[in-house]
């Protein structure tokens, strides 16, 4: 029987903090196994801005979250990060 050994991670706390490292990984990952499209959950755009820069030249989706989620009409990702986003082709 074949099989294949996957290393895992464990960070030993949540957070930003751990957000460069996971992204690195991710690329490395995707390198591997010749993944061009990334998607990405960032509701105020840190995660997503990020990942703009770590995943340049890819096909990166930053899904943002609903409008309205925790105050009507309001967006909770920052413009800033949003344009950042938009500026590297994600």
């Amino acid at each position: 029987m074949a099989f294949k050994e996957q290393r895992t991670v464990y960070f030993e706390n949540r957070g930003k903090e751990n957000t460069e490292k996971t992204l690195s990984m991710a690329k490395s990952r995707a390198e591997e196994l010749g993944i061009r499209n990334i998607v990405v959950a960032s509701y105020t755009g840190y995660t997503g801005a990020l990942a703009s820069e770590v995943f340049k030249g890819y096909n990166l989706v930053v899904s943002a979250g609903m409008m309205g989620f925790r105050e009507p009409n309001q967006h909770r990702m920052i413009l800033e990060n949003r344009e950042k986003i938009e500026a590297n082709g994600g």
